[in-house]
């Protein structure tokens, strides 16, 4: 029998290059992470009835505030290096902002300086232990350096705090089924499914976790399933294994 290897596709947003940097398609991901239009920076109008402390941390957070959107505005227009001093600005200004720290990583993983990009993404989860884009984000960087078992820590993480996070499924279950758990693999990826995380590369592999589970009927339907999409390798495995010889 023909020996078909799990595939390793763990998503990264389907980077598309622009210049020197990466960035994801509009809509995928959390990109960048923006603030909060109903939480208003706080403002002292009557400095009088506030000690110099008081209105020393008011003002710092209100320009924080004001830099982290303008950081946010270089991001999308494609000003990077803007960007990255707007929020290193607004970090040293007022530190416990995780959004920030989540837009630094997310822009040094672009430029493909991971290891900066993960202490930034710690450093978002130090101030937002819950934020799950950040734990993925860790994850995918572990496994892009091979090292599977922490990769897998951060999905487990991101899924604890994210229980419908669909992308954390695909990536958790292609994982598992790279260490033959197949039924957990499959059951991962029906979740990201459910999820609405519906791209080829999770029928291809939960084809591949149904087939190594020996249920050929159900992995030729995600073949085929992945092949009308698009999918070369799911009309590879298709061609080889559901086509009557």
């Amino acid at each position: 029998m023909k020996k078909i290897l799990f595939l390793a596709v763990i998503v990264m947003f389907s980077w598309t290059a622009m210049a020197q940097v990466k960035l994801p398609p509009p809509g995928q991901g959390r990109e960048p992470a923006k603030s909060n239009p109903k939480a208003k920076p706080l403002s002292i109008k009557k400095t009088s009835e506030h000690s110099k402390e008081e209105v020393l941390a008011a003002n710092n957070k209100k320009r924080a505030y004001n830099l982290f959107k303008e950081g946010v505005k270089h991001y999308n227009n494609k000003s990077y290096e803007k960007a990255i001093a707007s929020f290193r600005e607004s970090a040293s200004v007022y530190p416990a902002n995780a959004k920030v720290y989540y837009n630094l990583g997310k822009i040094y993983q672009m430029q493909g300086d991971n290891n900066l990009a993960k202490s930034y993404y710690m450093d978002a989860v130090k101030y937002d232990p819950n934020d799950s884009a950040s734990l993925v984000s860790i994850g995918i960087i572990y496994f892009n350096q091979n090292n599977f078992p922490k990769a897998l820590e951060y999905y487990n993480k991101a899924l604890k705090v994210a229980p419908h996070y669909g992308m954390a499924y695909y990536n958790r279950g292609t994982i598992v089924g790279m260490n033959k758990q197949y039924d957990k693999a499959a059951d991962d990826l029906t979740k990201a499914i459910n999820l609405g995380f519906e791209t080829e590369k999770v029928y291809v592999n939960r084809g591949l976790a149904y087939f190594y589970s020996k249920n050929t009927d159900k992995a030729c339907k995600d073949w085929k399933k992945a092949a009308s999409m698009g999918s070369a390798d799911g009309q590879k495995a298709f061609d080889a294994y559901c086509t009557k010889k």
